[in-house]
């Protein structure tokens, strides 16, 4: 019990946890916005409709599933998929914030596009477009400034949800510390099977 060896130079589990947590955060919204704002631009075209399949994909399957195939994908590409504490390097973050992100960056394409459609009926884009403004320059300066309020009052939220994020998130193929302790203990602890059909 007392001879344990002790790793100072590497972060806690609720570190690791939140690294993960925060970094899925950005990478959401720094891909989910953008691609929110294409989709609304481009609405019944080619992007759209690609952007449309990935939301659907992400909500219809579950995310245990999506999360073994893109840790099989990272796999395939030489990423690591487990956490070493003693070495640590940057590629070991990379599944995990991939698992993390893949939700939020639907759900914000999601809601970015709905709310940038919705907007586009208002009066004061037909205002806009009777006084002759061009349509980027109505995205750009009226309709993106109202369509981001409701996602920008979710950014404390998931700040604040980074903190266990990631010790919750079901990445069971690609464990950091924080998980890694949860699923040795359920798998000694119990003789009912982890996943069920």
């Amino acid at each position: 019990y007392t001879q344990v060896v002790l790793n100072r130079n590497a972060f806690s589990k609720l570190g690791f946890s939140f690294v993960i947590g925060i970094l899925s955060v950005i990478m959401a919204y720094v891909l989910g916005v953008p691609l929110g704002i294409m989709m609304a631009r481009n609405k019944d075209k080619l992007l759209d409709n690609l952007g449309t399949l990935y939301i659907i994909f992400i909500m219809a399957v579950p995310s245990l599933a999506y999360i073994f195939i893109f840790a099989a994908i990272g796999r395939a590409a030489g990423l690591p998929t487990t956490f070493s504490v003693s070495e640590p390097t940057k590629a070991m973050y990379v599944l995990p914030i991939i698992s993390l992100a893949l939700p939020s960056l639907a759900n914000l394409m999601k809601w970015l596009r709905r709310y940038m459609i919705d907007q586009q009926n208002s009066d004061y884009v037909k205002f806009a477009r009777s006084g002759g403004l061009s349509e980027r320059e109505i995205f750009n300066k009226d309709i993106l400034k109202n369509a981001i309020i409701p996602l920008v009052h979710g950014i404390p939220g998931s700040v604040l949800g980074a903190l266990t994020a990631a010790r919750l998130s079901p990445s069971v193929c690609t464990p950091s510390p924080a998980q890694a302790d949860c699923l040795s203990t359920q798998s000694e602890n119990t003789t009912t099977p982890l996943l069920s059909a």
